[in-house]
């Protein structure tokens, strides 16, 4: 209301001498075009736009007003109703103010309007109520719902409010009241009364709420309690007591007193605060020993008029926690004197459980000291010591801070001074595996030097901070721009470690190897502008991954240039270079709207791949538009080869939705790539493909072509399928329930023609497949004609189902069906068909056989001869023996394969005149 209600008041007055020099009724025809804007052109200010709607009635005794609306940078925060201004105008005529009310239907503070610096404030004077020509009445100041957004308390709040205020010849009193109107319990309200003349103050605050009010929620309060405070007071604001009391549940829990004191207007204001209770009943139980059931605070002091801050007293006792100490801070903010001493530690002597948030965190014993007396001279010293700390992510067995130095407050012309030395240790430092802890290692020690002027900056000097491999030196700056709340630090330091594995838990990596980083530049703290360059080196540098590591063996530097405005953060230098590997880039990023170029270039691709032999360059570049990002990628290896690819990746709220692109290639050389190959290749080959993948669901669709042109791949007689021209194409995707599907994929050569399609859900692929060979002759002499082949392969949880049809030359079919193992090992399978004899002519010539062989047999075991069974029988076949000037016509045979070897039973004709037969076992 502080903010409100002056701002409804203003919004109906600001208007009035404008709208009189208007001439009153021929105003009234243009409220919108000038008493609205002239409101909302006085009302607005940097960092606030006012909008006013609907403003009626200036010259009347009633003015009302529709929506009044307030912006800041970041939108509205502030909506007003249907307000309404009821006032007496006569009574302006003697010098008085008199409004009757001052309503709203609705207001709604979303939320905490951004600050806006007004610059330093004014140094501070004794309370006083303003002297104003004209007395203010106000018997009414209302609003039927007072919305609350959810930022400002962390839940949506509604209430109603009531209240009244009067100020005349420097006298002033005003009420406030309100009431939770949402369902829940809760009231707050305010008096107040002050007369200039007589000093006299009157104060009374009351607040109750029911149980899950919003002081039980904000400060999580066991049970969320009901809660009442109160605070109240009534005298002379140079003789002045108010009480305080809260309590929970209906039971008192802390309570006391704040008192002011000063016997003339030029003496020093004294001042006192007495607080003690049990607050255990306020508190989680984890937190309850900590401050015990007697808790007091007590503070006195004296503040004088110039400005100087005298604390005679401070001290602090609970349970595990006794603090005690004394001021004086001169009018400038420089102590002149400052003691301090504390322990904190179980009475019990067992651990103390802090009552901070997050993980549980313990100690056994903590003590400090301050002390510093410029009646003594200018030497100060503090101490604090740190015994059995402990939270599941750090542990530390002690740790001391020792620092001295000098602090001079200054006067007749001279500035002062702040100086000074610390000294710190940490001992039986560790954690887990992965924490921070755990990678300082057992022990830690640091030292800097401190230094302060009559200045804003704080200087840190001389900084040593590490442990047994590693060190941070340098020395830094920070500058305070107290209206800004802002920390400005500027400096140099020098990291370096000579054992990178002791961070390789806590990153997540197998890091090795040692590293050296130089940071120079200046930050505005936290999150500010900045403006940083990092140089750096590297020996054998690695992250675990073989191809990775051999890049970065040997000396590696590192360059960094980068800063930030309001604008966004530039990159302006990226270097890194190893032996193996160099990385250039440079980038842009901003809201919507970064960039971002990178480029890797390797002087010897064999570092990458054992086989490789040659420079491998790539090229890529990100270019936000909005919520998108526009992709593209350029590289080039050895044998001529080069890869490009351009794309679209698509963001949302929720993160990358989808990425989406094109992409071509190809290599001159395939006999560049035949070391990585393991065997000899030739030709060349190119490829285009499109497709997209969305991460959320795992969906893909990629659809493509590929072209060689005398593909050789080390096969000997099998290269011949590849000779020439050939090209394939395909298309694969994967659905939302994690079927991968392809539709399509077709291979085309001179030789060979094959298709094939299937799809694998849940891991179990199913390919349909069928092919034709254009000419069995090159590959079996004296067998010419063309040879199909049709089938499918199911994969099952004890391998592949698979089943195979075929037709070729001479008569040759095959039947096919039955089971191969997953590792391709071994097979149950059933064979059945025919086949020309004249196809073992080309291995046996110059004998020559015709006629046909009928075979079923079964394969069950490894793939090898004695694995098969069955049965092979010839039919009209026909033995040619030139050599010996022979035939063998008709030759019959019958071979019965079992348990690793053949039975044989062979008879045949013999065209010089007799038989012959051949019976008997053979191993296989």
């Amino acid at each position: 209301m502080t903010r409100i209600a002056p701002l409804l008041a203003a919004t109906f007055f600001a208007v009035l001498p404008a709208y009189a020099q208007d001439g009153g009724a021929d105003a009234a025809e243009d409220d919108k075009s000038i008493l609205e804007n002239f409101l909302q052109d006085n009302l607005s200010a940097a960092g606030r736009t006012v909008t006013v709607t609907g403003f009626r009635g200036a010259l009347s005794s009633q003015a009302t007003m529709q929506r009044l609306t307030v912006a800041d940078d970041d939108g509205v925060w502030l909506t007003i109703e249907n307000a309404e201004l009821d006032w007496t105008r006569s009574a302006l005529l003697t010098g008085r103010l008199e409004i009757d009310a001052l309503t709203a239907e609705r207001i709604e503070v979303a939320r905490a309007p951004v600050a806006v610096s007004d610059g330093p404030q004014p140094a501070t004077s004794d309370f006083a109520l303003p002297e104003l020509p004209v007395s203010i009445n106000i018997g009414e100041i209302s609003a039927d719902s007072l919305v609350l957004g959810e930022p400002l308390l962390g839940m949506p709040v509604e209430l109603s409010l009531q209240g009244s205020g009067r100020l005349e010849d420097g006298a002033g009193e005003a009420a406030v009241t309100l009431e939770r109107i949402d369902g829940q319990t809760g009231r707050f309200s305010l008096s107040g009364a002050y007369a200039n003349d007589t000093g006299m103050l009157a104060l009374d605050l009351d607040l109750e709420e029911g149980r899950d009010g919003i002081v039980a929620t904000l400060t999580g309060l066991p049970g969320g309690a009901p809660l009442a405070f109160t605070l109240q007071g009534t005298g002379p604001i140079d003789d002045y007591t108010a009480d305080l009391a809260l309590a929970t549940d209906g039971t008192h829990r802390i309570g006391g007193q704040v008192t002011l004191d000063r016997t003339d207007p030029a003496a020093p204001m004294a001042f006192a605060a007495n607080l003690q209770g049990d607050p255990t009943a306020l508190l989680a139980p984890d937190f309850q020993d900590f401050f015990g059931d007697d808790v007091q605070l007590a503070v006195e002091g004296q503040r004088a008029p110039d400005g100087q801050l005298d604390l005679t007293t401070l001290d602090i006792s609970a349970d595990a926690l006794q603090l005690s100490g004394n001021a004086v801070v001169a009018p400038g903010g420089w102590p002149e004197r400052a003691q301090l001493t504390g322990a904190l530690a179980s009475q019990s002597g067992r651990a103390v459980r802090l009552p901070i948030g997050g993980e549980p965190t313990w100690v056994d014993r903590a003590d400090l000291s301050f002390d510093y007396d410029a009646a003594r001279g200018d030497d100060w010293r503090a101490e604090m010591t740190l015994d059995g700390f402990s939270r599941p992510d750090v542990q530390i067995g002690r740790a001391t801070l020792v620092a001295d130095g000098t602090l001079t407050p200054g006067g007749d012309g001279a500035p002062p001074a702040f100086g000074g030395h610390v000294e710190l240790t940490a001992t039986r430092l560790g954690g887990p595996p992965d924490s921070a802890a755990a990678a300082l290692g057992p022990d830690l020690t640091g030292r800097f030097d401190l230094a302060r002027t009559s200045g804003e900056v704080l200087a840190f000097s001389n900084l040593d901070l590490g442990g047994s491999d590693y060190r941070l030196t340098g020395d830094v700056t920070l500058d305070t721009v107290v209206e800004k709340l802002d920390l400005v630090a500027e400096g140099a330091v020098t990291l370096t470690a000579n054992d990178l594995s002791r961070f390789a838990p806590l990153s997540g990596q197998a890091l090795t190897g040692a590293a050296r980083l130089d940071i120079a530049g200046n930050a505005a703290l936290p999150g500010g502008p900045f403006d940083v360059d990092i140089t750096g080196s590297g020996q054998d540098l690695g992250i675990g991954i073989p191809e990775a590591d051999r890049l970065f063996a040997g000396a590696s530097r590192l360059a960094i240039s980068a800063s930030r405005t309001a604008e966004g953060t530039e990159i302006d230098r990226l270097d890194i270079s190893a032996p193996g590997a160099s990385a250039t880039g440079t980038g842009w990023l901003a809201a919507d709207a970064s960039q971002i170029a990178l480029r890797l270039d390797l002087p010897d691709a064999a570092l990458l791949a054992d086989g490789l032999d040659g420079p491998l360059t790539a090229q890529a570049t990100a270019l936000q538009r909005g919520r998108d990002w526009d992709l593209a990628l350029d590289a080039s290896g050895p044998g001529g080869a080069q890869i490009t690819f351009s794309g679209l990746a698509e963001t949302r709220k929720r993160g990358l939705v989808r990425i989406s692109g094109e992409s071509s290639g190809s290599i001159d050389r395939l006999a560049a790539w035949s070391n990585l190959a393991r065997r000899d290749i030739s030709g060349s080959a190119r490829f285009t493909a499109s497709g997209d993948f969305r991460p959320d669901n795992g969906r893909f669709s990629v659809k493509g072509t590929a072209n060689g042109q005398d593909l050789d791949f080390g096969l000997g007689t099998a290269d011949r399928l590849t000779a020439g021209a050939s090209s394939a194409s395909f298309e694969v995707r994967r659905n939302k329930n994690g079927v991968f599907i392809v539709d399509q994929f077709s291979l085309e050569t001179p030789e060979l023609s094959l298709n094939a399609k299937g799809r694998a859900a849940d891991e179990m692929p199913r390919i349909t497949f069928d092919g034709r060979l254009r000419d069995l002759g090159p590959f079996v002499p004296g067998l010419p004609g063309p040879l199909t082949a049709s089938g499918t392969a199911n994969l099952t949880e004890t391998g592949w189902r698979v089943k195979l049809t075929g037709d070729g030359p001479g008569g040759t079919a095959l039947d096919v069906s039955g089971r191969v193992a997953g590792d391709v090992q071994s097979a149950d399978l059933g064979l059945k068909g025919r086949a020309p004899l004249a196809m073992v002519n080309g291995m046996i010539a110059p004998r020559a056989l015709s006629g046909m062989a009928a075979f079923n047999l079964r394969l069950d075991g490894p793939l090898e001869l004695g694995s098969l069974s069955g049965r092979v029988t010839t039919d009209g076949a026909r033995a040619a023996l030139p050599t010996v000037g022979i035939s063998l016509d008709p030759l019959d045979a019958t071979i019965r394969l079992a348990s690793g070897q053949a039975t044989l039973d062979v008879s045949a004709d013999v065209s010089s005149g007799g038989r012959v037969r051949l019976r008997g076992p053979v191993a296989l």
